[in-house]
């Protein structure tokens, strides 16, 4: 079988200590239960969806799309750069050489963009994804760092609909094993 990281899968499972030291937040069960309406679609929250290509990016514009969603509720679109999240998650990782194309950890990614920020994507764009970011890029983003991060406590498919009936983005990460022709045939990617 072929070594994962080779064919640049995206997410890295995280320890669950990592994991468990942000603060959580959950519904109660009635809430949960009354939350749900026939349909949730935060689309109009968003930027429109983009493409990553061929690269292991994906914790990259999961993070810049969670970033995204407040102010583009709020009327003003603000297109982050998903290379400027995953390149920097990469190199604060501890897996060696953010210019290879490979995953990185969701809450190393959002670490990165409390402590380092984020910038727009016209400052970093995903035209050349393994280059390192520019200064201009760094200086912008000492200006965008996100203050405020939770972890669901629950883990269902309710706490999941639950969040998302109140407007609450959610990131999920899960693990692909395989090769790409594999994915290609059973998964439909």
């Amino acid at each position: 079988m072929a070594n994962v990281q080779n064919f640049g899968f995206g997410y890295e499972a995280t320890d669950r200590e990592e994991y468990e030291s942000y603060a959580s937040i959950s519904l109660s069960e009635s809430a949960i239960a009354a939350a749900f309406p026939p349909h949730i679609d935060l689309s109009w929250k968003m930027t429109p969806v983009k493409n990553q290509g061929v690269y292991g990016s994906c914790v990259g514009f999961a993070v810049a799309s969670m970033i995204e969603i407040v102010p583009v509720a709020l009327g003003v679109v603000q297109d982050e750069s998903e290379r400027f999240i995953w390149y920097n998650s990469k190199n604060n990782d501890g897996l060696g050489n953010p210019n290879l194309d490979r995953g990185t950890f969701i809450p190393v990614a959002v670490g990165t963009v409390q402590t380092l920020g984020s910038c727009w994507e016209i400052r970093s764009p995903y035209t050349s994804p393994l280059a390192t970011p520019s200064r201009v890029a760094y200086s912008q983003a000492q200006n965008m760092k996100v203050t405020n991060v939770y972890r669901l406590a629950g883990t269902t498919l309710n706490d999941y609909k639950g969040m998302l009936s109140i407007g609450w983005p959610v990131i999920v990460g899960f693990d692909i094993f395989g090769d790409r022709e594999y994915q290609k045939e059973y998964l439909f990617v």
